[in-house]
């Protein structure tokens, strides 16, 4: 089974994105904010590297109950997809929830219950869980003294954003 974590919004305190299984749209995520590559990992404030991982259903010793856990993620240890509706409930992981209102998700509680029967069912049949965490990342290029000078990374709401945005950065 194939998950696919499309993130769609890069905020100053949060990254909100589209949760799919098995190319269906499953419901909404919630994390913490995006840190430039270069930037340093602030424990339970960055967002998860873009990448793929394996999950496997653990018990969680916070939460008391088995939640999805997302292996050998560079640089983090104990990596869950669990509830909560604002980016101070993630700590470094994942929140899931059907609606989302601004900084927010909700119906987490519900989406949560859903995603942990789906993923169960797969594990019963020996099936493999795999996440793939993906969305646009640019580098900003200005001019600066007539050469192109890379700076901090900036990031886009979609394919089309992100195009008039480097093509106009590309300009006089």
């Amino acid at each position: 089974m194939q998950l696919l974590l499309h993130r769609t919004e890069f905020k100053d305190s949060y990254t909100i994105g589209d949760l799919s299984i098995d190319g269906k749209f499953f419901c909404h995520t919630l994390e913490d904010v995006v840190r430039n590559t270069d930037s340093l990992k602030v424990y339970g404030q960055t967002a998860i590297p873009f990448g793929t991982y394996d999950i496997q259903i653990t018990m969680s010793k916070r939460f008391k109950i088995n939640l999805p856990l997302l292996m050998k993620v560079p640089n983090f240890t104990g990596v869950r997809i669990h509830s909560g509706n604002h980016a101070a409930d993630t700590e470094g992981c994942l929140l899931v929830g059907y609606k989302k209102h601004g900084s927010s998700i909700l119906q987490s509680r519900d989406a949560l219950h859903d995603l942990i029967a789906i993923l169960q069912s797969e594990v019963s049949k020996n099936g493999n869980i795999s996440i793939t965490i993906v969305g646009f990342m640019f580098s900003d290029l200005t001019r600066a003294g007539g050469k192109h000078e890379s700076t901090p990374s900036i990031y886009f709401n979609n394919f089309e954003d992100s195009i008039d945005k480097i093509f106009h950065s590309l300009l006089p």
